[in-house]
């Protein structure tokens, strides 16, 4: 028994790491979008509170109204000094930078090696699980808010 797995091994890792490269082409397709609708409430919202306006109520340019409270209308205010689809792509990697990092935080609590066959084939798991795609793909908070959570919870505990 112990002999076949030595001459399976080596075909187990070459496939996980041909799915994880197919992960991570389908992962990163998020940028061939033209439209992240949450991200409006995200951009306009601090543009109408800082015009005078009340985010609260939306308007044409929002796809849902802004339903944050007032502090992440100042984490958003800077990326309203860009364009709106170069804020989107900005957010869009703001978005999976902290998702990774989040990712690497959660391997260090567990005193796990991000580069060993675990660590790609939950990688693999990550960047084929539908609720991620969507939060990239709809442009919203989850992953930043993941983030600053993982951290809280590293510092506390």
């Amino acid at each position: 028994m112990n002999t076949i797995l030595k001459h399976i091994m080596p075909f187990g890792k070459i496939l996980l790491l041909i799915l994880f490269v197919l992960s991570v082409l389908q992962f990163f397709k998020v940028f061939t979008n033209t439209y992240y609708p949450d991200f409006s409430s995200y951009y306009y919202g601090p543009l109408a509170a800082f015009h005078g306006g009340n985010p609260y109520l939306g308007g044409k340019q929002f796809f849902t109204a802004f339903v944050y409270p007032p502090s992440v209308l100042l984490f958003f205010l800077p990326f309203t000094l860009l364009p709106f689809k170069a804020a989107e792509r900005m957010f869009t990697v703001l978005s999976i930078v902290c998702l990774l990092f989040s990712f690497w935080l959660l391997f260090k609590l567990f005193n796990k090696t991000l580069y060993s066959i675990t660590g790609v084939f939950l990688l693999t798991l990550l960047f084929n699980f539908f609720p991620e795609k969507f939060t990239l793909g709809m442009g919203q908070i989850n992953n930043v808010i993941l983030l600053i959570g993982g951290r809280v919870h590293l510092l506390l505990f």
